[in-house]
């Protein structure tokens, strides 16, 4: 009886220990950048996109404001369309970081739901960050 109240304590330190292990990892992934993104990508709150939101829907033809956290460090940006992380438009190529840009979405964009919107600081490209996946739609 003795053996088998110490294999069971062991078998449920082991799950335990799996769970921990497992959500840590899980937790790693949701935060961590996309493995396509290069190594000397520098992620900053300064240029942190605040919408489009994640698994949102914006339809083509309609205007929609891009929004991100503007800073006095960062004084332009360009705003580029990209789906899984490959570039497909660009948006703007040059904007005073206000925080904010109104886009009339083109019918010529392919509908998906693997888009982000890509904000690159003009005068320092490597500090760049991504919206949340989003989903571009037909009317």
């Amino acid at each position: 009886m003795e053996k088998e109240i110490k294999r069971t304590i062991v078998s449920v330190g082991l799950l335990i220990a799996f769970l921990v292990l497992f959500q840590a990892c899980h937790e790693k992934q949701l935060v961590t950048s996309p493995p396509e993104i290069s190594e000397v990508t520098v992620f900053t709150s300064k240029l942190s996109v605040t919408s489009p939101e994640r698994w949102e829907t914006w339809y083509m033809e309609r205007t929609y404001e891009i929004r991100w956290k503007p800073t006095k460090e960062v004084r332009f940006v360009k705003m580029e369309l990209v789906r899984k992380l490959k570039p497909k438009l660009t948006i703007i190529p040059s904007i005073q970081n206000t925080g904010y840009f109104k886009w009339t979405i083109p019918t010529t964009i392919y509908p998906s739901r693997h888009y982000r919107i890509k904000i690159t600081d003009l005068e320092n490209p490597e500090i760049v960050n991504y919206s949340d996946e989003f989903t571009i739609k037909e009317l």
